[in-house]
């Protein structure tokens, strides 16, 4: 938003070497993903008339379009390798394309009676899906919202499900002495409050960055 319009830009660590990437009137360019080898950049745009995944090639500065169809596709994610990118489409379906554009559905939500998928209506979405991400080891995992809990799914499997709680991607841990699948506490029944083996968020931050 450095124009005062939604555009990709890149900028060196110290702060210099700033470079525009993508440029255009009336086009909202967002949610960009480098590629993991650094070469491409996923992201959202509405250059084609409907919010869709494109990738731009950084040497080049080619953009391609990548998601087809006419729902609105948000929240790129690459997978480690690079082969695939997962991403949202109209807050509903979870979709998995390869760099084709061969396109598989992994998770998706009922839609509401008189709603049709690729409609950008704006009424009580009950059910909806954000946030996915790749492990290193390739599993996905997303966010899932129904009957306003919040549900963290990978592959398919519940990991975590609460209230009030807001679809962050999922940032994962290797190493460190960090044993998978491991619970610490409980909350209350909203999920709001800390109820059991309660500690300061100093000391979760303390535990977090000594890992």
């Amino acid at each position: 938003y450095r124009t005062g319009l939604f555009k990709l830009w890149s900028v060196a660590a110290d702060g210099s070497d700033w470079q525009q990437h993508t440029d255009g009137i009336d086009i909202d360019d967002r949610e960009p993903r480098w590629s993991p080898d650094g070469r491409t950049i996923a992201f959202s745009s509405d250059r084609s008339g409907r919010y869709a995944i494109h990738l731009l090639d950084v040497a080049t500065g080619r953009v391609s379009q990548l998601s087809q169809g006419t729902s609105q596709d948000s929240q790129p994610a690459w997978s480690r390798d690079g082969k695939r990118i997962a991403y949202v489409a109209d807050n509903r379906r979870l979709l998995v394309t390869d760099l084709m554009g061969h396109v598989e559905e992994v998770d998706s939500t009922p839609v509401p009676p008189g709603q049709r998928r690729g409609s950008d209506l704006r009424a009580d979405r009950p059910a909806e899906i954000h946030a996915p991400s790749f492990a290193p080891d390739g599993s996905l995992a997303h966010v899932r919202i129904d009957a306003r809990t919040t549900r963290i799914v990978r592959n398919g499997q519940k990991l975590a499900a609460a209230r009030d709680v807001y679809p962050f991607r999922a940032a994962w841990l290797a190493g460190g002495g960090v044993k998978g699948g491991t619970t610490y506490g409980a909350t209350d029944e909203f999920g709001a409050r800390a109820a059991v083996d309660r500690v300061h968020v100093h000391d979760l931050h303390a535990t977090v960055m000594a890992l």
